[in-house]
């Protein structure tokens, strides 16, 4: 890439909402060696030298792929779990106040006092 180095893409890449977990695979040449220590302030997954044999560069490709994958899958049943939670709470919400429209107003007579309390499990 002529105009802009790995490292600055990998910024742009970081900076993105929708990229920004995404496993960027950062090639540099031997004499580079300063992308090492810039590239892990960057957030990239993985650095390799662009005279990396290919079945390693397929192993890293695979692992990190995976990797992506797994990610992916947390976060959507993360975002299942937090959706369940939501309406589990909306739920329990309007079985209070079913409850609450079956129990006797609360009365205060000189002889007697009925008051009634819900204590919802948590």
């Amino acid at each position: 890439m002529p105009e802009v180095d790995g490292l600055t893409l990998v910024k742009f890449f970081r900076a993105h909402p929708n990229l920004k977990d995404i496993p960027l695979i950062v090639p540099f040449q031997p004499r580079r060696a300063d992308y090492k220590g810039r590239k892990r302030s960057l957030s990239a997954r993985t650095i390799t030298s662009s005279s990396c044999r290919t079945d390693r560069l397929i192993a890293r490709i695979r692992h990190h792929s995976q990797g992506y994958i797994n990610l992916l899958q947390r976060n959507e049943a993360y975002q299942a779990l937090l959706k369940s939670e939501q309406r589990l709470a909306w739920e329990l919400a309007r079985a209070a106040e079913y409850v609450t429209s079956l129990l006797p107003k609360p009365t205060v007579d000189a002889r007697v006092c009925a008051d009634w309390r819900i204590y919802p499990f948590s």
